[in-house]
């Protein structure tokens, strides 16, 4: 099954202070759902519309 992998670089100076890597799950997850939504597989990708709480 083919897969993407991705990571999401960013400079001390172009973040938030007090950003949280939730901020960057919901980037990461709506450029995934896009990308995978343009490819014609988003239903099988099985990407969330909104990402879990940690305790999920």
């Amino acid at each position: 099954m083919p897969y993407v992998n991705v990571s999401m670089y960013s400079a001390v100076d172009q973040i938030r202070l007090g950003g949280t890597g939730k901020e960057r799950m919901t980037i990461l997850n709506s450029v995934a759902r896009k990308f995978a939504k343009e490819l014609g597989c988003l239903s099988e990708a099985h990407l969330p519309e909104t990402i879990p709480s940690p305790s999920a």
